[in-house]
């Protein structure tokens, strides 16, 4: 597979020179172990506290702190579920095959708990040491930019370093083969093709009208904190800042995910924050939610597998990275239904988020809903108009 393509931008070209400058210093080899063994050390006991339902502190809960640590102890399975993330990171961090995917794990693990300490009444040394960890993982990904570079450029962008790779046992082939072969063949759909399409689109319109109240400082839920659900998220709340950082971070989630360029970026993103959601509403015992956030997951796993020849890199090493078969070219008049759709979807989610004023609120309900019926009739056109100019297949 050759790397050396001039459609690659020459910003890709000159951070690989300087990966490969900087891979070439031994001692800065020693360094990322180091780094990596005691992020993964730094984290284990308060995870093992977690998996075993240990409160975090004992902080009176008529404090910020205290409330907020109170109520994701009093989720149950959802901190047990922290605590067990944290570990599985750690645990991927000190394997050196397993390093990449270790660091890209602790980036939104570390990047909450920075957020969280910096936004609430912690000492200084709180946020300055998260801080801290947050340059050091970033350092590592910067480490691994050779199998990174997937994610961000295109699977033409991995290359090899001047380290040896490390041999591939035979079943390890095997099973790269067979999850390539199983990704080619899902490529070469033109209905699976639409199918991620549409799953992009419909996680974003998930997550912008929701990410936007929290942006705003508004509450989730009116649900009284007497039950287990209002109490955890009167303490989600009750964190002001860390609040609005979770709606942003869905927010800038979603509209990665409508952006065909970082789409990828969008999923992994997606993939963590949906998962914690899932989480969530099993642990606290919703109503018909988990159905749905269950459903979702089940999306963003599809989109994570979809886009596996950007990430087998990361998974496999820098020679497991491969070219995906180019995409088909829709329709033009499918293109724009989907942006018709999904912008008429939009404003109906919109304004049952209450996002607007009376007057708006009839506006924006009678123009959604017909612009979010005409896409969906152009995306059918669409449709139509690809199957007629596909040729039949030979008897």
């Amino acid at each position: 597979m050759s790397n050396s393509s001039d459609a690659l931008p020459a910003l890709h070209h000159q951070l690989r020179r300087w990966h490969e400058r900087a891979r070439s210093v031994a001692i800065l080899g020693w360094v990322a172990v180091f780094v990596r063994v005691g992020l993964a050390l730094a984290f284990v006991p308060q995870s093992l506290l977690k998996v075993r339902g240990v409160p975090f502190t004992t902080v009176s809960t008529t404090t910020q702190i205290g409330f907020f640590f109170d109520a994701l102890q009093r989720s149950g399975v959802y901190w047990q579920f922290i605590g067990a993330s944290q570990l599985v990171a750690s645990a991927l961090l000190l394997l050196p095959a397993t390093a990449t995917l270790g660091a890209l794990l602790f980036v939104p693990i570390i990047i909450n708990i920075f957020v969280i300490t910096a936004s609430m009444a912690f000492p200084v040394a709180f946020p300055a040491l998260t801080a801290g960890m947050l340059v050091l993982v970033t350092l590592l990904l910067a480490w691994d930019y050779h199998r990174l570079a997937g994610m961000i450029w295109g699977a033409r962008a991995v290359y090899e370093v001047s380290t040896p790779p490390r041999p591939v046992g035979g079943r390890t082939l095997r099973i790269q083969h067979a999850m390539r072969a199983a990704h080619g063949a899902a490529r070469s759909r033109a209905a699976l093709h639409r199918l991620a399409v549409i799953s992009r689109i419909l996680l974003a319109l998930a997550f912008v009208p929701t990410a936007l109240v929290k942006v705003m400082g508004d509450r989730f839920t009116s649900i009284s904190t007497s039950t287990p659900i209002g109490y955890f998220f009167e303490g989600l709340y009750q964190s002001g800042v860390y609040w609005r950082f979770i709606g942003a971070s869905q927010l800038l989630t979603g509209l990665l995910l409508l952006i065909p360029a970082t789409a990828t970026l969008g999923a992994v993103l997606f993939f963590p924050i949906v998962l914690s959601i899932f989480v969530i509403t099993v642990s606290l015992h919703f109503t018909g939610t988990p159905v749905i956030t269950g459903m979702m997951l089940l999306a963003s796993i599809f989109l994570l597998c979809w886009d596996y020849h950007r990430f087998a890199a990361v998974v496999w090493g820098s020679s497991a990275a491969f070219e995906a078969a180019p995409a088909p070219v829709f329709p033009v008049v499918e293109r724009v239904g989907y942006v018709v759709g999904a912008v008429g979807a939009m404003a109906v989610l919109f304004l049952s988020r209450g996002l607007a004023t009376a007057g708006v609120m009839r506006v924006l309900a009678f123009s959604g809903i017909a612009c979010a019926a005409t896409g969906a009739a152009l995306v059918v056109a669409g449709w139509v108009q690809a199957r007629r100019r596909t040729p039949p297949a030979p008897a």
